[in-house]
């Protein structure tokens, strides 16, 4: 397939992506958005071996799709990772695992497909952070949640973003499991108030907390700092200096 399309703006490009799928999908196999730019596909009775094929003949289809955007003209690719619950013991470990497999095509070139049976034993060994984004401004909470989508690590681990809209959201959601590696990215209107709270409720030996602020509630912050949190920025500010400063904080709290 060798199409062009007109003028679209990324949700569109989404859909078109999801059409291919449906256009080549087979009986019981099925797509559902995970989160940002994420998706989750079932092969039901599939091997991994024809799991990616199925993908890679997709991903394929829609390389060779031609968008344009007023008088310019692109490509849309897109990584994947597969895992086969064969081998996993529940839900969410093949949803880790497919993580893993994903991290390790993006992190290799990009525009691949990745099994998590094929993967080498010191990407299989790399430990997950969870990235949870606190932020009542949906117009940031998503750019915030497609820039770690699509960068996927954090000091050199691969990353799962989760987001919350509201601080009552936060603290009902039961997020926190003790084995594992979290940085908490919130809204100083979510976070200045919610930390001690979290603190007697959590162990935050395996959490690390970055605030996002205005100039108008810096002393707060500093005062959080001294008491409950690593590090805080300040907006507006660079998605790709936060991207950073989280690489910094992580590396701080996990190695």
């Amino acid at each position: 397939m060798n199409d062009t399309y007109g003028h679209h703006t990324g949700d569109q490009v989404l859909e078109t992506f999801v059409k291919v799928f449906e256009q080549m999908k087979t009986s019981g196999e099925t797509i559902s958005r995970y989160g940002g730019e994420e998706f989750v596909v079932i092969f039901p009775g599939a091997s991994a071996q024809e799991a990616y094929a199925r993908v890679e003949e997709w991903r394929n289809r829609f390389s060779s799709i031609t968008f344009t955007s007023g008088e310019e003209q692109f490509h849309v690719h897109f990584s994947a990772g597969i895992a086969q619950i064969s081998e996993a013991p529940g839900g969410e470990s093949i949803l880790e695992q497919a993580d893993k497999a994903l991290y390790h095509a993006k992190r290799t070139g990009r525009n691949r497909t990745v099994s998590h049976t094929h993967m080498p034993a010191s990407a299989l060994d790399a430990e997950m952070i969870t990235l949870l984004i606190a932020e009542n401004d949906p117009s940031v909470r998503q750019q915030l949640e497609d820039f770690f989508s699509t960068r996927s690590f954090i000091s050199d681990k691969p990353v799962r973003v989760i987001t919350f809209h509201t601080r009552q959201q936060f603290l009902e959601e039961d997020w926190y499991h003790p084995e594992e590696d979290y940085v908490l990215l919130l809204a100083s209107s979510i976070g200045i108030d919610t930390l001690p709270s979290l603190k007697t409720k959590y162990d935050f030996r395996n959490v690390a907390v970055m605030i996002m602020t205005g100039e108008e509630e810096t002393e707060r912050v500093e005062e959080a700092l001294r008491e409950e949190a690593e590090d805080y920025l300040l907006k507006p500010f660079r998605v790709e200096d936060l991207g950073e400063r989280l690489d910094g904080v992580a590396d701080r709290m996990f190695i």
